[in-house]
């Protein structure tokens, strides 16, 4: 994932094969979350992404192998029928690296589609919650004032209150 990055660095559009009528979810999938994070970084004009990986709570990274990775363009995530068996953990994940996500798009098969629409429920859940608390922290309720963009403060609130609740 890394070379497709590094040899493509203004890419905005990539789909590898999302739209097959494959049902990959019980497949042994080489490409991770960890390649995924690998694209973010070194794709930062990315707008939308289609890829099938393993989102398995085996495969996800911990949060120091993607701290300071994020994106605000990509709005789009196609995940055809990756495996996945821990929304809360990899909602968490996604809405830290892509800000301005809200929604993934899944295939319709069944094997998979009510985990990916729960990462789509908590992804719009985090999202009005990091948008209270910027309106908060840049307007100093309890005293507090921020003058960045709060993604912070947020990231960090949810990942000490919310997950742990979902999870």
């Amino acid at each position: 994932m890394a070379s497709i990055a590094s040899s493509l660095p203004n890419l905005q559009v990539l789909d590898l094969g999302t739209e097959s009528d494959c049902d990959l979810s019980q497949a042994v999938l080489k490409v991770t979350m960890r390649g995924v994070v690998s694209l973010i970084d070194g794709l930062p004009r990315l707008r939308a992404l289609g890829l099938v990986f393993d989102a398995t709570l085996e495969a996800l990274p911990a949060a120091h192998e993607y701290w300071g990775v994020w994106n605000r363009n990509l709005t789009i995530l196609r995940v055809g029928t990756s495996p996945i068996d821990a929304p809360a953990e990899v909602a968490s994940c996604l809405s830290s690296l892509l800000l301005s996500l809200k929604q993934v798009d899944v295939s319709p098969l069944d094997g998979v589609r009510h985990k990916w629409e729960r990462v789509s429920e908590l992804l719009q859940t985090y999202s009005q919650v990091k948008e209270e608390g910027l309106h908060a922290a840049t307007a100093g309720v309890d005293g507090v004032s921020y003058t960045g963009d709060g993604s912070d403060l947020v990231d960090a609130f949810v990942e000490r209150s919310l997950v742990p609740m979902l999870s």
